[in-house]
């Protein structure tokens, strides 16, 4: 009988991944591989071309994501934009720029679990509750895309998939009035942010039943210099992570997968092990 072969390799650390985050492992170490990014990625489906080979017409595609509607936020929109700072320049100190750079807050660590979860992220100092820890990045897909997607994904047990909504303006003609006069309505579209081949720490977050971490939408502001392709995206909101409470140090950062879904309602995709009191049995 051959002998069992071991994993002799030595994951020596830690690795600097970005600025306030180090690992045990780097990014290509993990268990699916992937690129580190600090910024949403936009990125277009591979549908340039039909079943029969011919290009589509552009007019008709013209809200497709690309590399080239690529853009950075540059102001500030905050409820309080005053009353959350407490001294120095807004735009140097404020959490909602902090979070449209790309920064991560407060000082994690990557490290692989003795249980069996893997690799986890823990707060290397005092996280109090609320606090803006990161953004959840990866590429802007559609939701057309994202299903065929998640249709391989779950086949490999990937879950990286995070939907994201945005409210638009948009502008056509009436179909009412004869005058052709054009009519301004809002608008409402779902996007998703993939993770699961180019992401941030954020996607390195296990899950837990009792998180002590949640997502909220972040609004920002566009740059109203903004032209061309990148002109017509749709404003989409930022996806941060937040405290649910004071996290201490040394303290894995855990989000519930299937938040507000109780256990009846869960397709029993993936059997939980997180332990907690309200384990609700399964991920999803």
């Amino acid at each position: 009988m051959p002998p069992k072969l071991v994993n002799t390799k030595v994951i020596r650390g830690p690795f600097e991944w970005e600025q306030n985050v180090t690992g045990d492992c780097r990014p290509c170490d993990v268990l699916v591989p992937f690129t580190y990014v600090k910024n949403r990625v936009y990125v277009e489906a591979d549908d340039k071309n039909n079943k029969n080979g011919k290009k589509k017409d552009k007019k008709k595609n013209e809200r497709r994501f690309t590399e080239e509607t690529r853009y950075e936020f540059r102001r500030c929109t905050c409820p309080y934009p005053k009353t959350h700072i407490e001294g120095g320049n807004d735009l140097e100190t404020c959490p909602f720029n902090a979070i449209q750079r790309g920064e991560v807050l407060f000082p994690l660590h990557v490290y692989q679990d003795d249980n069996g979860k893997g690799f986890c992220v823990r707060a290397k100092q005092k996280i109090p509750k609320g606090g803006l820890i990161c953004e959840y990045v990866g590429e802007i897909i559609t939701q057309k895309e994202a299903a065929k997607r998640e249709r391989n994904y779950s086949q490999l047990g990937l879950f990286y998939l995070h939907d994201v909504h945005t409210n638009y303006r948009s502008k056509r003609k009436s179909p009412i009035d004869r005058s052709n006069k054009i009519v301004i309505s809002m608008q409402y579209k779902e996007y998703t942010i993939d993770a699961t081949m180019c992401g941030n720490v954020a996607r390195m977050l296990n899950h837990n039943c009792e998180p002590n971490v949640t997502t909220l939408e972040v609004a920002v502001v566009r740059d109203p210099a903004l032209s061309g392709d990148a002109a017509r995206v749709p404003k989409l909101p930022r996806v941060g992570f937040f405290a649910t409470r004071d996290i201490e140090a040394n303290e894995e950062l855990c989000i519930d997968y299937s938040p507000g879904r109780r256990g009846d309602d869960l397709q029993e995709v993936m059997e939980c092990f997180c332990g907690s009191r309200k384990c609700k049995g399964w991920l999803f």
